[in-house]
């Protein structure tokens, strides 16, 4: 039986909570295709057009291929048993493929930044376009010497999970930098226009602890802690919004104002910051082994943290406004202690 698999990788971007297209990563050198598509069969299968796409996939986010046609390239995948009962289709599904292809590489490496959408189709020879059977998110994945297992929830299952709901905490329940909710722009500039208010651009000198602590030139241009519970992005790739200009900028080269706004980082690795002091910066997961064993500078660029108190969000970001928390909420629980009645004197 003919099977086609459709493999979709989609790039969340690395400072915003948003999806977009990686569009950085032709112009990398480095780019990762879109879309993988393959076939258990011993031959190519090819479409003149779109035969079917993963339902989790946004729209706009998926280019077609080069040349418009759709080829469902030869390789050796497998995939476990479906069972077609409403309890089975909220379950998993296991493909199996070889350990060097780019989608097992993707999940050997680092997934940061990754969502991974796979699609089971099969060709059916009296109908013209194959029928899709599973869709879902890629979830993890397991290695043997020579094959690596992808574990996929179903749509229905990703779907069914619970959303997100607003709550009423003291604090700010605000993520730093989302458009939608902070506002903070990450690349922001400083009043004065010479470099940026949160951001430093820097590079990677040294690595200790196996990658949780790293030597950043530059971080020492911030006060210790600045970067406390922020981020940084090692080896990602810089242009500007339109002219397409490098816009990796460590502070010692910025020689005039800089021209505002400037595009966020795209793609690289990204990690939470526990700890900042001077140019040591500790890390709450350490860096991929991989990209340790790279002899050539990397490229890092830091981002402030916010406590997710008022104060900090007035006198650090000046976005006292867009606070999400509720400070004057009582401490006291009155359904405890009771409401205190007025002394009344005579």
């Amino acid at each position: 039986m003919t099977f086609l698999y459709r493999f979709d990788v989609v790039q969340l971007d690395d400072v915003l909570t948003t999806t977009t297209a990686p569009s950085a990563w032709a112009a990398s050198g480095r780019a990762r295709a879109l879309v993988h598509l393959h076939t258990n069969a011993t031959e190519p299968v090819a479409f003149d057009h779109e035969p079917f796409s993963s339902g989790l996939v946004p729209p706009g986010i998926v280019t077609p291929p080069a040349g418009g046609a759709w080829v469902f390239t030869p390789e050796a995948l497998s995939h476990d048993e479906l069972r077609f009962d409403s309890e089975a289709q909220a379950g998993d599904l296991t493909v199996e493929l070889p350990l060097m292809h780019q989608i097992a590489q993707l999940f050997a490496e680092d997934t940061a930044g990754y969502k991974v959408f796979v699609t089971l189709a099969r060709v059916v020879p009296t109908d013209p376009l194959p029928r899709t059977l599973w869709t879902g998110q890629v979830q993890s994945a397991s290695f043997t010497e020579s094959r690596c297992s992808l574990t996929a929830s179903h749509l229905l299952s990703v779907i069914k999970r619970p959303g997100l709901t607003r709550k009423h905490p003291r604090n700010c329940g605000h993520s730093l930098y989302d458009e939608r909710t902070c506002g903070v722009k990450p690349s922001a500039l400083a009043p004065d226009g010479l470099y940026f208010a949160y951001r430093e651009d820097g590079w990677l000198t040294a690595t200790a602890d196996g990658g949780s602590v790293v030597t950043v030139t530059g971080a020492e241009n911030r006060p210790d802690g600045f970067f406390d519970d922020g981020f940084l992005i090692v080896d990602g790739w810089y242009s500007m919004p339109v002219s397409g200009v490098d816009s990796f900028l460590p502070r010692g080269e910025v020689g005039a104002k800089l021209p505002d706004p400037f595009s966020a980082v795209n793609g690289g690795y990204r990690r939470s910051i526990a700890t900042h002091k001077g140019a040591t910066v500790e890390l709450l997961l350490p860096l991929p082994a991989s990209l340790l064993l790279r002899k050539e500078p990397l490229r890092v660029t830091l981002f402030a943290g916010c406590d997710s108190l008022p104060a900090t969000c007035k006198a650090h970001f000046n976005n006292y406004p867009r606070f999400g928390g509720y400070p004057l909420i009582p401490i006291e629980n009155v359904f405890a202690t009771g409401i205190k009645k007025p002394r009344i004197v005579s």
